[in-house]
């Protein structure tokens, strides 16, 4: 099904309807105006395009701007339209976006349901100027905030999934500055953003444009204000709080740990209140905060003594050109580190970048991939001695396990136990293939686990690493399913998997932000949603989480109560 094509309406001209019943030529395609509180004058073209078929007219009373009338769509969308349609397509009522440039952004969205697909415009001398300095100013300061280029940051052709849709109407938003929100948390979200070429067009010199460049650019920065205000008070209370301390102890360490201490607990309260709104749960948010002010608190005594020693200057001017320096460095990691929205298991997150290159990371794995597969290959090998089947083990079978990291321990512990891969990476199963030093003994499956589990596969102890949190949550709960159907009545499942610690999410910030993370559908989880699908197939024995590798993994070891059949049977959840 086509995504409707959302056209937000204020006072429109003559230009719509040809762009309406142009977009109505393609049978498939429905379109939703929303009439913004237009005036008599400029209600007989909306009158018309409202007795078209396919077309949904909803209405204002009064002007709300442009935030609001595309929530009043997402919302109509949502309630009106079927599961299938993978989202909207959102456009402006001025001209300036083609149907052909429409169409296109509409197919991006299609390819990338996940993603927000935006059409971005080029910008040259021919460019007015009220335009070329609004998406100038918001583009620079876009990046500042995200840390992410944009190339057209006030575009509104943009294609919106509608798994992102609820998120966006809780936005408070109700004017331009909306749509410079929905990008800031679609970035906060690491949500995958696309851009689309499209044809760069401006009526007139732009005059019909509602945006005022003034008024509403300050309402889009209004983020950055907010926080600017919220760290001079910050700034005052810690200089104040500060200068007392060094009054009465005459040392700069005491002193600064004792400011920070009374400054940050402000700064927290309101940062995440009132400058970045989180909804987020506190004490992770904290945690991260603490080690963020702690991380600042001692940057801040080096380059204060070190302004000292070496330039002369006195404490408290050294103390001020100190966190005058600091004060961006500040708001961009609490934007992205500390009150960033997190994905945690939300529908579609895997679907919203793209996948993982397999066949790069088995050619060429992370040089810290050895330090972590021994870690966590003698934890495997403990829980595997501590709570294995009475009976003993003959039979190993690893998910995901091409050029497996566990072979070679699993199989000089168990040397008589026959060992089973299943895996969709040729690459990685022929590596592995090559490290078999007895093939008799190993069976090297391509075979997709999502699909049913290949006839005689029944091993005491089954597991995976690494493996289930890059799928859908639905996929998931079928990829959890999957380890009881290869294993045997009262065989041993064994989980692992990234869960989202603080200590996960200030790591993977870090690799993302330095280009070196590779797992781009990642969806770390929570084990207590893994935990209850499990549950559905066996006893849960023992949980964990493995604090020793700093992208902590939760790992959770389970008994098979079922027959594969039987397990196979069960409906999945969602985890």
């Amino acid at each position: 099904m086509l995504p409707p094509v959302i056209i937000p309406a204020y006072q429109p001209g003559p230009e719509l309807e040809p762009l309406v019943k142009k977009l109505l030529e393609d049978p498939g395609r429905e379109v939703i105006i929303v009439d913004d509180g237009s005036s008599r004058p400029h209600s007989a073209v909306l009158l018309a395009l409202s007795a078209l078929p396919r077309v949904h007219m909803l209405r204002h009373a009064v002007n709300m701007g442009k935030g609001q009338a595309l929530k009043t769509a997402f919302n109509y969308f949502l309630v009106n339209f079927k599961n299938d349609c993978p989202g909207v397509v959102t456009a402006d009522a001025d001209g300036q976006h083609l149907p052909e440039d429409i169409a296109a952004v509409g197919r991006a969205l299609l390819k990338n349901p996940g993603s927000l697909a935006l059409g971005v415009r080029s910008f040259d001398s021919r460019t007015p100027k009220r335009s070329l300095f609004g998406n100038s100013v918001t583009r620079l300061v876009f990046r500042f905030l995200s840390g992410r280029e944009i190339t057209d940051t006030q575009t509104g052709l943009r294609g919106v999934p509608r798994e992102f849709l609820p998120e966006l109407l809780k936005i408070p938003a109700t004017g331009y500055e909306f749509e410079l929100e929905m990008l800031l948390l679609a970035v906060r979200s690491r949500r995958k953003i696309t851009e689309t070429s499209i044809k760069t067009v401006y009526i007139g010199q732009n005059e019909k444009s509602h945006f005022n460049p003034l008024l509403d650019s300050l309402r889009v920065y209004f983020v950055f204000l907010r926080f600017s205000a919220a760290s001079l008070i910050t700034a005052a209370l810690d200089y104040a709080v500060f200068s007392a301390a060094y009054f009465l102890s005459s040392r700069i360490f005491i002193s600064i740990v004792i400011a920070r201490c009374v400054a940050g607990f402000f700064n927290f309260t309101v940062g995440k209140t009132l400058v970045f709104k989180s909804r987020e749960r506190t004490a992770p948010e904290l945690s991260r905060y603490v080690l963020l002010v702690t991380v600042l608190m001692f940057v801040s005594y080096g380059l204060v003594t070190s302004l000292v020693i070496f330039s002369g200057l006195g404490v408290f001017a050294a103390k001020l050109l100190a966190e005058g320096g600091l004060f961006f460095a500040s708001f961009a990691a609490q934007g992205l580190l500390v009150f960033a929205r997190r994905e945690d298991g939300s529908p579609g997150a895997a679907a919203g970048r793209k996948g993982t290159d397999w066949d790069s990371y088995y050619g060429a794995p992370s040089p810290f991939a050895s330090i972590t597969r021994r870690i966590t290959g003698k934890l495997f090998l403990s829980l595997i001695d501590k709570f294995k089947p009475a009976a003993g083990i003959t039979g190993f079978c690893e998910l995901g396990g091409a050029n497996s990291c566990f072979f070679s321990s699993l199989t000089a512990g168990y040397p008589e136990a026959f060992y089973t891969v299943l895996d969709t990476n040729r690459k990685g199963l022929d590596l592995l293939a090559g490290r078999c030093p007895s093939p008799k003994k190993v069976a090297l499956l391509e075979n997709d686990i999502l699909a049913a589990a290949p006839a005689g596969v029944s091993a005491d102890v089954v597991f995976s690493a690494g493996l289930i949190e890059h799928f859908s949550p639905k996929d998931t709960a079928k990829a959890i399913q999957s380890h009881f159907t290869c294993a045997r009545p009262g065989g041993l499942v064994i989980i692992s998997f990234p869960t989202p610690t603080w200590l996960y999410r200030a790591t993977r910030s870090l690799a993302e932000s330095l280009g070196l993370w590779l797992f781009h559908d990642e969806r770390p989880l929570r084990p207590a949603a893994v935990e209850r699908e499990m549950a559905r197939y066996g006893t849960i024995l023992y949980r964990t989480i493995n604090w020793k590798i700093i992208l902590t993994q939760g790992i959770i070891v389970a008994r098979a109560d079922k027959t594969g059949e039987q397990a196979k049977a069960i409906s999945p959840g969602e985890a």
